[in-house]
């Protein structure tokens, strides 16, 4: 994606091509790579006892 939008492709044309959403590809670029994953908070579970179950 980095490469190809270095070529001054579009982010649209960028994703029509490798098959994936254009906000996929401005997020990647705009993160120059590979984004760290971060899972949601789930305090809910503490809240209601399951820790001990989990």
């Amino acid at each position: 994606m980095l490469r190809l939008r270095a070529c001054g492709w579009g982010l649209k044309r960028i994703a029509r091509q490798l098959g994936c959403s254009h906000h996929t590809v401005r997020d990647y670029v705009a993160a120059g790579g590979v984004k760290p994953f971060k899972s949601p908070e789930c305090s809910h579970r503490q809240e209601r006892g399951y820790e001990a179950y989990l």
